[in-house]
């Protein structure tokens, strides 16, 4: 159907449909983005809490061999 045979009351409900979509893509390409930053950001906090746990996990390990060291060489842990 060619426009000019459209009723003006189509033109509009097609015109309207049109935006309609055109917001709803907009829309979830916005709601995508915005997870998509939330879960970058996540995974930052996630990465940098791992690290703050494998430096306390690092320090342990290291006290513990200190340990073992001192207890191979004076029999006793001080």
């Amino acid at each position: 159907m060619r426009l000019c045979e459209q009723s003006t009351s189509d033109l509009l409900n097609n015109m309207q449909d049109e935006a309609s979509e055109i917001i709803d893509r907009s829309q979830n390409d916005f709601r995508e983005r915005l997870v998509k930053n939330r879960i970058d950001k996540i995974n930052v906090r996630e990465v940098a809490l791992a690290r703050d746990i494998q430096h306390a996990v690092d320090g342990l390990n290291d006290k513990i061999n200190e340990a073992r060291e001192l207890f191979k060489e004076t029999g006793k842990i001080t």
